[in-house]
């Protein structure tokens, strides 16, 4: 039986305080140190991991160190608490070949479960970049980093929350804020998630050219040294050129 580390049969609260879903004993691979790649200026073994989604805390992370992933990103934090998306989470996709853009146009309908085999079916997922708060997930977050070895990483991945009646400025330095959290704990590494499709109010952050200047610009302000990366989402042909500036207006501030 196969045990996936996020099991997406059980809620998001339920594989926080339970997961990860791993075999009783499972087996960790012997820990080989080949030549070290640089990495943001940092050594590491592999430059390989696990992206934030499903590294909801210190457990997680620690098992994913474990199991010989090098780089990994903690889950997005906030500045406040948000709780998840209702259950389920995470649904299968069935697509006949590659989803493209042409496909992705007309309504797919998620389903519990597939009978396709592993190598065909997708997935898709809505949690919300849900956050216990930085009372809870700055000491998990020191937490997670003394789970490191010689040659991994650890990387921070943070958003704002843009609440009823905040206005853009605030909401921009909420972004920095939650940078400056993670960058208390001690990581080297922070990521300003500015592509998150699931969040009902924020939306896709980084298609607005002046809101990833400004949160870019005031989370390197205030975390000085500490590296930042600006997570963006995909950018159609069409858009092209509003990709350029961005990337020419943040290249003072990103690694």
């Amino acid at each position: 039986m196969t045990h996936p580390f996020y099991d997406p049969t059980l809620s998001y609260d339920t594989n926080f305080v339970n997961g990860p879903s791993l075999s009783k004993n499972p087996r960790y691979p012997k820990r080989i140190i080949t030549k070290q790649t640089k990495f943001l200026g940092f050594d590491v073994n592999m430059p390989f991991g696990m992206p934030a989604g499903p590294l909801l805390n210190a457990k997680f992370v620690k098992e994913a160190f474990k199991l010989g992933f090098d780089v990994n990103c903690y889950k997005t934090q906030r500045t406040h608490i948000v709780s998840s998306n209702k259950f389920p989470n995470i649904l299968f996709i069935d697509v006949n070949g590659d989803l493209t853009l042409e496909k992705a146009e007309k309504p797919l309908v998620g389903k519990l479960r597939t009978d396709q085999a592993r190598e065909k079916f997708s997935i898709t997922n809505s949690f919300g970049n849900p956050s216990r708060g930085p009372q809870f997930w700055q000491k998990d977050m020191k937490k997670a980093l003394s789970y490191s070895l010689p040659g991994q990483l650890l990387i921070s991945s943070v958003c704002g929350t843009l609440e009823k009646g905040l206005s853009e400025d605030a909401y921009y330095e909420d972004f920095a804020n939650a940078a400056k959290m993670a960058a208390d704990t001690g990581v080297k590494v922070v990521e300003l998630n500015l592509s998150c499709p699931n969040v009902a109010t924020e939306g896709v952050v980084c298609y607005t050219e002046n809101a990833v200047f400004e949160i870019c610009k005031r989370a390197k302000e205030k975390i000085g040294n500490v590296h930042l990366i600006a997570k963006m989402g995909y950018f159609a042909p069409s858009q092209q050129e509003l990709l350029e500036r961005v990337v020419k207006r943040v290249l003072p501030f990103v690694s």
